[in-house]
């Protein structure tokens, strides 16, 4: 089985689309044909039409249920022998609400692997997770928070639950003052950094004003990353205009360095080596993956963060910083000692790089082959 081709159907969001899920999907392809032989017809989900690497099944045009319905029903007469789904509510319609007309036509082993579990599901998020369970082979989540709730609050059998943590790239690593330079950056500052898509519940306006607290320290946040697609559609790019409006108002705009466009895979690592402390300020409490942390620690940065569950296992025994919600002083004050505190910072690194080791793509590319091979 090792040896011979595996046809398979990918569902997910694909570069160039810019979004977590995307390039979540095309590591997780690119890895796993190092180490096995896949033949990858690919089902993007799309506003529009995009160029792709891949070969393409049948473009799911997004908020369309007639389009999801239509793709499950070619998946069904196609010769594939596995379907990879990536499930993150937005992709299917207002709360995955389109889920289960995707899947219900679908007679093939399908390996799901679902970015978001929520504690308390709306009718139609527990409605698309509940479908997942009843047509999926096999669904893999990113904790052990969100295998638990599959598992007591979604009835899932306990053999058709895998955990494995978010992986992270190889990205190029620079020395920290060389990539302030490179990036114009004042070398003799402490730099924060939070990138990604911009969305409400990213928390980014607690940590400007955490900056106020900080005025009297050399330091400078980095905020990288577009207006996410989905906040965009509904309010334009309001929200970044308000936090620009809030730095204005702290006096701290000169504090803030910003990059408001998404940022590819392969550049990121320049701005992570510019990095001193990756903050995750984010609001929700159900958060259950996050890559943007993931790369963070796969760099060696220390992370300081909120305590959502996925931030409370990547960071547990000592590898990171955990503050409450909504606490700008508890982010200054932490940035403050770890700033004049060099021996817990080097203990909090050799942590972290001990720890970046276990869930690298290639570690977790491995993990996926033996799940793939034992649906099959």
């Amino acid at each position: 089985m090792g040896l011979s081709t595996i046809d398979v159907c990918v569902i997910s969001s694909y570069p160039p689309v810019s979004c977590g899920v995307a390039e979540y999907c095309h590591n997780l392809l690119e890895h796993l044909r190092k180490i096995i032989n896949l033949k990858v017809v690919l089902y993007p989900i799309e506003p529009q039409n995009f160029s792709y690497k891949e070969q393409v099944g049948f473009r799911i045009k997004k908020e369309k249920e007639v389009s999801y319905k239509t793709a499950g029903e070619k998946i069904a007469k196609s010769n594939c022998k596995l379907v990879i789904l990536q499930h993150q509510f937005l992709l299917y319609g207002k709360e995955g609400c389109f889920t289960r007309c995707l899947l219900e036509p679908i007679n093939k082993p399908i390996l799901a692997i679902i970015h978001t579990v929520p504690v308390e599901p709306t009718l139609k998020e527990r409605e698309a997770i509940l479908a997942i369970r009843e047509k999926a082979s096999l669904s893999v989540v990113m904790i052990h928070h969100a295998h638990k709730l599959l598992l007591t609050h979604y009835d899932f059998p306990p053999e058709k639950v895998e955990v494995i943590f978010h992986p992270f790239p190889f990205l190029p690593k620079l020395d920290n003052q060389k990539a302030k330079k490179k990036l114009g950056l004042p070398t003799d500052f402490t730099v924060l950094t939070t990138f990604g898509l911009l969305r409400r519940e990213k928390g980014i306006e607690d940590v400007i004003e955490a900056l106020a607290e900080l005025r009297e320290e050399k330091v400078l946040y980095l905020i990288v990353g577009g207006v996410h697609p989905a906040h965009l559609s509904k309010e334009g790019d309001r929200y970044l205009k308000d936090l620009r409006e809030k730095a204005k108002k702290l006096g701290v705009e000169d504090r803030i360095k910003w990059c408001t466009q998404y940022i590819e895979e392969k550049d990121l690592g320049l701005y992570l080596s510019a990095t001193d402390f990756y903050i995750a300020p984010y609001l929700s409490t159900q958060q259950v993956s996050s890559g943007t942390l993931t790369y963070a620690l796969g760099m060696g940065k220390i992370v300081i963060s909120t305590p959502f569950p996925f931030a409370k296992e990547m960071l547990g025994e000592g590898r990171g910083v955990l503050v409450n919600y909504h606490s700008p002083k508890e982010i200054a004050q932490n940035v403050k000692r770890l700033m004049y505190n060099k021996k817990e910072r080097e203990r909090m690194e050799k942590e972290i790089v001990r720890f970046s080791k276990s869930i690298a793509w290639p570690k977790a590319a491995e993990k996926f082959k033996d799940l793939i091979l034992k649906i099959l």
